[in-house]
């Protein structure tokens, strides 16, 4: 029993991504290998996604003790940021997102924004974005996707940190979806069971990925705004589709509208994707709790003197 800790303590994120991916994919399993045609329900939904949650809080737990808990918990209470970034997340990834889709074949034309296919119209957004947020992913996931794994993975690789450690994160956040392609109602909403659509799945995710990462060094850490950043993103996919019929079901959209805007983030920050920002802002206690190195704040230092 004590030797188990102690590989958690030396390798907290090999723990932290081998936990995430057991509870959910052994959630999975439990879901379809009875019947693969059984209704994926919210409590289904909520399972799968507590293994990045679980994962999280355990690991620190073990690494940092109650002071981990608390780090984590403080993010997802931090609400104080600049109203730009809400401007970004409720507006501006809606508009990314459409941008994203209208430019694809037969898109425009097709274009219907009265919603009439979608129970409650465009009022139902109202009460999706909530559900969503709660019980769709985005709470559960975000604690440890960003809120554990993506500090300790922008200190492990350099100047080149922040991109290296992203792209590393959105691969296995991608692959950490995979098992859910044996679910037909999650496969049909995400490009259908076969290689080319799950190559495209990849390639949306990454720059995904890269957004919520800027947006998480940009506001000190703030796991209440990946959520909201998250949620913003998987709650108005649902009405791409009715808005656009001809690409319903399309996940280029995503790649053209987060590519473009990833390309744009990673080109305006220098591949260091807010990092530096948050390392300044971020308590030195905090970015301990984070497994920041202090590798990572000297070459900050260093290259804001350069």
């Amino acid at each position: 029993m004590t030797a188990r800790p102690n590989f958690v303590r030396r390798f907290p994120l090999v723990s932290y991504f081998v936990i995430a991916l057991a509870i959910s994919w052994i959630v999975v399993l439990a879901h379809v290998l009875p019947d693969p045609d059984l209704p994926t329900t919210w409590v289904t939904i909520v399972c799968i996604t507590a293994g990045p949650f679980v994962a999280a809080f355990t690991v620190q737990a073990i690494v940092n003790g109650r002071a981990g808990i608390l780090r984590l918990l403080r993010g997802l209470v931090r609400v104080r940021v600049s109203w730009v970034w809400y401007v970004v997340v409720l507006l501006g990834i809606p508009a990314v997102l459409v941008a994203g889709t209208v430019v694809l074949p037969g898109a425009l034309a097709s274009m219907d924004v009265s919603m009439q296919a979608v129970p409650g119209g465009w009022a139902s957004y109202l009460w999706n974005f909530p559900l969503v947020l709660l019980v769709g992913g985005p709470l559960l996931e975000e604690p440890g996707w960003r809120g554990f794994a993506l500090p300790r993975l922008e200190t492990r690789f350099g100047q080149w940190g922040p991109i290296v450690g992203t792209l590393v994160l959105g691969v296995i956040w991608a692959l950490w979806h995979f098992p859910q392609y044996m679910m037909p109602a999650w496969a049909a909403q995400n490009g259908g069971v076969d290689l080319p659509a799950m190559l495209v799945y990849i390639a949306s995710v990454l720059p995904i990925a890269v957004l919520l990462t800027w947006i998480y060094n940009r506001t000190r850490g703030s796991l209440f705004m990946t959520v909201l950043a998250h949620t913003s993103i998987n709650a108005f996919s649902i009405y791409i589709g009715p808005m656009f019929p001809a690409q319903a079901g399309s996940l280029v959209n995503g790649f053209v509208g987060f590519g473009g805007a990833a390309l744009l983030i990673v080109l305006f920050t220098r591949g260091r994707l807010g990092f530096d920002h948050y390392l300044r802002e971020t308590s030195a206690r905090d970015l301990a709790l984070d497994g920041v190195t202090a590798t990572a704040v000297t070459v900050s230092v260093s290259r804001s003197h350069a």
